[in-house]
């Protein structure tokens, strides 16, 4: 028997509220060629519950004997996938009925892509679109030059996992997830592909992402490790950078990231969360500016009055 064109792997852990209104837009797809990987990181709700009412030859599922967390849970779903397209989902999102069609077809015309990415729209707890997806003018085949340029001026830029479409090929060139990251994995994944293949991008919306209180980015100390575990992803997007803007780069970065990185530490200190004020106060301090930063960061009411901009070289 043949591999399916596209596996979807679909981590879960506690996704009990959302988790069907994940699975049965999957389900619905226009495009039925597929592998739908489920993998029980052991959750402690009825999600396994869930995956298991389910009755399709379309669906695997796994079940981990002990809590791996995301991108080890990732990794073995990929690792039980056969498909050369394998499309990453989340359990709290809905994808839109022409998604998985129009990803295979793009990923049929630009080959030489090692990622693909889509817009999408943010909806609330209750399905309703609170941020509406814009479109941009960026070309569907982003070359690696700009890519890591908009990743060290914009950070992950797909956004999200659930809109993301790796190869197979790719990721056995340059390997699976990191396992010891917690928020970033999928951020140091997108810049080890940039490093070496360019990336696609579809500008349109595929696929729903929801927000909610309870989603791990929105946790109390997230925002704290994402900038210990990004900080020297973007040491290696800026040494990647042209020549030409390594000058301005490095003004960018001391005056865009690390008064933002002061900010939350204020905003820590001021809800009295004095562990993560401290542990955003020490990665803010690797500026080694931290007068000149502060004081920008004030004159500035956090970058609102005015900010540096992006600036691009691209051949």
């Amino acid at each position: 028997m043949n591999p399916p064109v596209i596996s979807i792997v679909m981590p879960v852990y506690n996704g009990r509220e959302y988790l069907r209104l994940a699975i049965d837009s999957v389900l619905a797809q226009e495009f039925q060629d597929y592998e739908l990987i489920i993998w029980n990181d052991c959750s402690t709700d009825e999600s396994l519950e869930i995956i298991n009412g389910y009755d399709d030859p379309r669906i695997r599922a796994f079940s981990s004997h002990r809590n791996g967390g995301l991108f080890k849970t990732i990794n073995l779903a990929i690792q039980a996938s056969s498909a050369p397209l394998i499309r990453l989902w989340c359990q709290d999102d809905v994808m839109k009925p022409n998604c998985l069609a129009t990803e295979v077809d793009f990923h049929s015309r630009f080959p030489e892509v090692g990622l693909g990415f889509s817009l999408y729209d943010v909806i609330d707890e209750s399905g309703v679109v609170i941020t509406p997806a814009t479109t941009s003018n960026h070309p569907s085949v982003l070359s690696k030059e700009l890519a890591n340029q908009l990743m060290f001026y914009h950070g992950s830029i797909p956004g999200n996992i659930s809109n993301v479409v790796l190869k197979r090929t790719v990721l056995e060139d340059v390997g699976l997830f990191r396992e010891d990251l917690v928020i970033a994995g999928d951020f140091e994944m997108w810049v080890r592909i940039a490093g070496q293949y360019p990336l696609g991008y579809i500008n349109e919306p595929l696929i729903f992402v929801r927000g909610h209180t309870g989603q791990l980015s929105n946790q109390a100390d997230s925002y704290v490790t994402a900038m210990r575990e990004e900080e020297p992803l973007y040491e290696i997007l800026s040494n990647r950078l042209p020549t030409s803007l390594q000058s301005y780069a490095r003004s960018y970065d001391l005056l865009h990231r690390y008064p933002m990185y002061l900010h939350h530490a204020v905003k820590r200190l001021i809800s009295a969360d004095v562990a993560n004020a401290r542990a955003a106060y020490e990665v803010f301090s690797h500026s080694r500016q931290r007068l000149f930063v502060a004081l920008f960061w004030l004159l500035t009411a956090n970058q609102r009055l005015y900010s540096l901009k992006p600036r691009f070289v691209v051949n």
